[in-house]
């Protein structure tokens, strides 16, 4: 008995968790205008988001593209001041933000990779694929390089 009720209170907890929501007062002002975006809300992604985030990721690697595009994450991030999506369709958002003067995007780019913790997690992917790869060459014991170091 104790189980189901400890399953009860488990999902009553996840369905009344809400991600932390951020208040950001942006710094950099467009050069063009002089002003900067203002007050910007983002929140940490729901395991919802983090899902979509992915199959994004794979469409991308379908084309060809190893990264999402900093306009998709930052549109993912941001969010009204209550944590409801900033953006009601994410394409409608992605495309806004990616007209964005350039620093500025970069801006909010750089917030949503603190806030969603995503930036943590691929510096810790990027730090594996090295570790990864020099341990490779080491386990081959030779210095010759290999046949993918060779030009044709």
């Amino acid at each position: 008995m104790t189980d189901r009720a400890d399953m009860q209170d488990l999902i009553a907890r996840i369905q009344s968790a809400q991600p932390r929501v951020e208040r950001i007062d942006t710094a950099v002002a467009n050069p063009e205008t002089g002003e900067t975006l203002g007050i910007v809300f983002m929140k940490r992604l729901s395991g919802e988001m983090r899902w979509h985030l992915l199959q994004i990721q794979s469409e991308l690697e379908a084309r060809g593209k190893k990264r999402i595009p900093p306009h998709v994450i930052a549109a993912v991030a941001m969010c009204n001041e209550d944590g409801s999506p900033a953006f009601s369709e994410l394409a409608d958002g992605a495309t806004l933000l990616h007209r964005m003067h350039p620093e500025q995007l970069d801006e909010l780019y750089d917030h949503a990779l603190r806030v969603t913790g995503l930036g943590a997690k691929a510096k810790d992917v990027e730090e594996r694929e090295k570790k990864s790869s020099s341990s490779q060459s080491d386990e081959s014991g030779t210095n010759s390089p290999s046949s993918s170091e060779v030009a044709p």
